[in-house]
């Protein structure tokens, strides 16, 4: 038979699934902190990123931060792990119609990007290799937000420690002069809200399998 907790669970992901309610959000995210199946820790990365149901989880409304962009990618930079590379490249991802203009669009963006991506979804040699090359390309770039904003984010999947930090928030403040702060919010959200929950990996699902 099944057990109550696990009756209660799946209830409760139904309820929210149906509905996309950050209320029912939170009340399953509730549950699945008391069940130990995530950790606080990414609630609190999920909230931060302005996850309503998350930040109701946590008691702390449904209303997402109003800090300012700089000081959001400055707190955003503290998580450890691949959480500030995966911000960089989808922020940095919103700027790639600037280079799609005109007869002959430029693919060095674009494929840098993706070597980036590669390397955060499948952290192997070969990927890292692929990653360090782009970065070193991505240097011809550098010039305008947009392709600052590539070549930060790039470069940001081959930092380790505190190298990152300046390479985050280049590639997000860059990218917010081209898209906006909404958008780059709303990206950045998109993108780690559901992968950091345990939910799915966005990022993955768009690669395509990591190749």
């Amino acid at each position: 038979m099944e057990r109550m907790s696990d009756a209660r669970r799946r209830s409760l992901e139904r309820r929210w699934r149906e509905s996309g309610a950050g209320s029912d959000h939170a009340r399953f995210l509730v549950e699945r902190l008391r069940a130990g199946e995530v950790e606080p820790e990414q609630v609190l990365l999920a909230a931060h990123l302005g996850d309503p149901g998350a930040r109701e989880a946590l008691g702390l409304g449904a209303e997402a931060a109003t800090s300012g962009q700089r000081a959001w990618t400055t707190a955003l930079g503290a998580w450890k792990g691949h959480v500030p590379a995966r911000a960089a490249l989808a922020a940095a991802r919103l700027v790639l119609p600037v280079f799609d203009r005109g007869l002959n669009p430029d693919p060095r963006p674009r494929r840098a990007l993706r070597a980036g991506e590669a390397c955060v979804v499948c952290p192997c040699e070969p990927h890292g290799r692929r990653a360090a090359a782009a970065a070193e390309q991505a240097d011809a770039l550098a010039s305008g937000d947009a392709g600052t904003a590539v070549w930060a984010a790039v470069q940001a999947t081959c930092a380790v420690g505190d190298d990152v930090l300046p390479l985050l928030e280049a590639a997000v403040m860059s990218a917010t002069r081209v898209a906006g702060v909404v958008a780059v919010r709303g990206a950045v959200r998109d993108a780690l809200v559901p992968w950091t929950l345990g939910y799915e990996d966005p990022l993955a699902r768009r690669l395509g399998g990591v190749v």
